[in-house]
């Protein structure tokens, strides 16, 4: 009778062996991350996503995480805020985005009203405005001669 093999074990990794989000009130005005949005599959602690950019640029002042070797190489954990959320709609996975902070501004309206924020800008590589899209030709337009 022969013992059948045994499995195969792999080590879980754990939480500190990954990049953790940089809270906002550690950038400075004018940090910014640059890379391909890969994924926004985690929440945080309020339900919100935390979007995950691999990093082809950067420049981020203070502490400043150092990017690990494995399966995570290379991403850059960002928590989100509103204005953050709002704009990353406009993102889809793959695009290159850069993800600049713009410093604290004052909430102007809805349930946060006069409360200060962080405000971040987002830019996507490639990106058409809605108002671009409509006053383009269409392809259409070529075909009626």
């Amino acid at each position: 009778m022969t013992t059948p093999p045994k499995p195969a074990f792999r080590k879980v990794i754990k939480g500190g062996d990954f990049l953790k989000p940089k809270k906002w009130e550690h950038w400075t005005e004018g940090d910014f991350a640059e890379g391909t949005y890969e994924n926004a599959s985690e929440k945080d602690f309020y339900g919100k996503p935390i979007y995950e950019i691999k990093v082809t640029e950067r420049k981020i002042t203070g502490d400043d995480p150092t990017i690990k070797d494995g399966d995570k190489k290379g991403i850059m954990p960002l928590y989100t805020n509103g204005s953050m959320e709002f704009q990353m709609q406009e993102a889809s996975y793959g695009d290159l985005v850069r993800i600049t902070y713009k410093g604290m501004a004052t909430t102007s309206k809805g349930k946060f009203k006069g409360k200060p924020c962080h405000n971040v800008e987002v830019m996507v590589a490639g990106y058409v405005t809605p108002e671009e899209k409509a006053a383009a030709p269409s392809e259409d337009d070529d075909l009626l001669g």
